[in-house]
């Protein structure tokens, strides 16, 4: 029922509003108010153990909050009774380990969950180094304490976090109001794995678009590249088959056919091969730095020169579509 001071929603069995500390009052069905003659009387000791389980149950809840309390409270009732804790199957954590301990707020098992595989594969490869087989042993039990031992200990793990939670609160406090308010503060459930799941799934996303387009805008700024290298590339040749076409010989270096030899900026160094014509460009910066393509002479009957651009030591799809026959 809602607090009549706050307005907290609590459960039907509390005592004490999670929210104020407040007494709720006893109109909740199934609820009794605590009688004040707890411990007078041929039934008080009966009635005093069953408010001080009643009080028990009511931390556990508060301790679990409102997301499968009855599942947990079953079984740590189970526990109550047998005095310790028992393996069960625990499929969230065994789906989620990591994200079901952030989401019991159990912040430090998270953290060892998160931290020890790394340092478990740290020293199995260090032990699969020296023994490939006691390496391999090695790796299934990694296996297994990962993936299998974390669901079966999950219950009794989650019920000694709960119980830590009531006894700090009972520690630090013996009025029941505030041991109530300690215990709905600090435990229940947090959305902070949520959260982390999305801030994770944003950066993996993120990590995954960079990895696609960051490659692919390189090979177009490298194309683009190549494309003006070539452009300047044809003007060398034509220079040269010219001079070729008038002379009947090939010039003994570029400055016998251009004015100003220094290459554009997208290239590191422009060559002649004086024996055969052939013409080098080595192109510069970026991942195509060093990587070379060349215009290769072919002369008619007549002495009219064609070139053909192909490519040495680069990927053909970086060049112009005329590199790439």
């Amino acid at each position: 029922m809602n607090c009549t001071d706050c307005g907290t929603l609590n459960p039907g069995y509390a005592n004490f509003c999670a929210g104020c500390g407040k007494p709720v009052p006893a109109t909740t069905p199934g609820r009794q108010e605590p009688s004040l003659d707890v411990g007078k009387g041929p039934e008080g000791p009966a009635a005093a153990k069953a408010q001080a389980l009643e009080n028990e149950a009511e931390l556990y809840g508060l301790a679990i909050g409102d997301k499968n309390r009855d599942y947990y409270l079953r079984r740590f009732e189970a526990f109550d009774r047998a005095g310790t804790t028992s393996v069960g199957w625990h499929w969230p954590a065994f789906f989620c380990t990591f994200w079901w301990l952030l989401y019991r707020k159990m912040w430090g098992k998270a953290a060892l969950y998160f931290f020890l595989p790394y340092l478990l594969a740290i020293a199995l490869g260090g032990l699969a180094a020296v023994s490939p087989t006691a390496g391999g042993l090695g790796y299934v039990v990694y296996l297994l304490g990962i993936f299998i031992v974390p669901p079966l200990i999950s219950n009794g793990g989650y019920y000694r976090h709960c119980q830590r939670l009531v006894a700090k609160a009972r520690a630090t406090s013996s009025n029941p109001q505030a041991q109530v308010v300690l215990v709905a503060s600090k435990g229940g459930t947090s959305n902070i794995a949520l959260i982390l799941a999305v801030v994770m799934g944003v950066v993996a996303g993120i990590g995954i678009l960079a990895a696609i387009a960051l490659p692919a805008y390189q090979d177009y700024t490298t194309r683009a590249k190549a494309t003006s290298a070539l452009m300047y590339g044809k003007t060398v040749a034509a220079e040269v088959g010219s001079f070729y076409e008038a002379q009947g010989r090939l010039p003994g270096s570029l400055a016998e056919v251009l004015s100003d030899t220094r290459p554009p900026y997208e290239l590191k160094d422009v060559q002649l091969n004086t024996s055969n014509g052939v013409l080098q460009f080595v192109l510069a910066s970026g991942p195509a730095n060093g990587r070379t393509f060349q215009l290769i002479p072919s002369a008619d009957a007549a002495g009219r020169v064609t070139w053909v651009c192909k490519p040495v030591d680069m990927r053909p799809s970086l060049l112009p579509s005329e590199c790439r026959r």
